[in-house]
């Protein structure tokens, strides 16, 4: 029998303190190593509201991140610490055993030959979509939001009715998908929008933003 204080001295400091092991510049760590557990870090007390004010700072100036190991529900677990606005954010990661890396599925990929023209449409649709000013609180959950009102439809006693789903064009030629693909992005900007015209859609979706023009090669 293991006592519960045995269990409490064996985790010791580690359960009130991160250890630091080092510290290395940002996207140093490639983000496979993420978990979905992040935490935010703030001053023990009015002690710890300097130590904490300078090391958030100097990580922040300098770009840097820092790689520790903390206890959390009685499990040693690896973490990131890194500077997010005036606080410090935790981001348990996973130990080099837990990653599937990516070259287990290579032998999935057929060796496959790209035309220069292939590759100057492809670019021209990503730069259609390309952001300058992006952010991911514009993004909303649409099948919770979906779901919600299903859920009051029920109570209500009522019945949703949705649109049957559009069939996608099927796609022949890859080159045309390309050129369809990137004259919908353009299509899509703020001009189209400006004028009151209806995005019609292609393969994409739409992009938002200013629509620009490249002279081709």
């Amino acid at each position: 029998m293991i006592e519960p204080e045995e269990i409490s001295r064996l985790r010791g400091e580690r359960e009130r303190a991160v250890t630091i092991d080092a510290v290395v510049s940002q996207h140093t760590i490639d983000p496979v190593y993420f978990t979905d557990k992040t935490y935010y870090l703030t001053p023990d007390g009015a002690v710890g509201q300097k130590p904490f004010a300078l090391i958030q700072k100097c990580l922040a100036d300098a770009e840097l991140q820092a790689v520790g190991r903390v206890v959390l529900f009685g499990r040693e677990e690896l973490v990131l610490v890194r500077p997010v606005e005036h606080l410090l954010a935790m981001t348990a990661l996973k130990y080099e055993a837990e990653v599937t890396r990516a070259n287990t599925l290579d032998e999935e990929l057929e060796k496959t030959t790209l035309s220069r023209d292939e590759l100057t449409l492809t670019k021209r649709l990503l730069e259609a979509f390309e952001k300058p000013k992006f952010s991911l609180t514009t993004y909303k959950d649409h099948y919770i939001e979906e779901l919600t009102k299903l859920i009051e439809a029920k109570v209500e006693g009522k019945e949703l009715v949705t649109e049957p789903a559009a069939e996608e064009p099927r796609v022949i030629n890859l080159m045309d998908a390309l050129k369809k693909s990137v004259a919908a992005a353009k299509g899509n900007g703020t001009n189209g929008a400006a004028r009151g015209k209806k995005p019609k859609k292609v393969v994409s979706t739409n992009r938002g933003g200013k629509s620009r023009r490249k002279k081709s090669a």
